[in-house]
């Protein structure tokens, strides 16, 4: 993806912690953050608010996850949540404000089966 650290530790580092990349030169950002709570579920829950335009279950690397969209084709913003255990879920949200031709959810999909790898998944 070509992307930069955007340095340290995000999040409360209690309940949730994350790391977010950027691209120098453009508006493409990951954000990768992992929470001590139901995120899967909760994703369920927020499944029937209007901004969801696509709610995809799905599943990463055999861990149970959903697609999260602002919009069908994903220009621009899009999350995927993923199950990781009991109280533990993994969210990698790919935001891209120029959405050259790239589709966010494509971009989510891929960086979140690296994370589920990298966590020996």
């Amino acid at each position: 993806m070509g992307l930069r650290d955007r340095g340290g530790i995000h999040g409360d580092r209690v309940d949730t912690v994350a790391c977010i990349w950027y691209e120098p030169r453009g508006s493409l950002q990951l954000d990768v953050s992992f929470e001590r709570r139901d995120s899967l579920g909760r994703a369920y829950l927020d499944s029937n608010r209007p901004e969801t335009g696509v709610f995809l279950p799905t599943t990463v690397v055999g861990q149970p996850a959903v697609v999260m969209g602002v919009a069908p084709g994903a220009k621009g913003l899009c999350r995927v949540v993923v199950g990781l255990g009991p109280e533990q879920g993994a969210i990698v949200t790919v935001s891209d404000g120029n959405a050259q031709g790239r589709d966010s959810c494509d971009e989510a999909r891929a960086a979140s089966e690296q994370v589920v790898r990298y966590l020996g998944g």
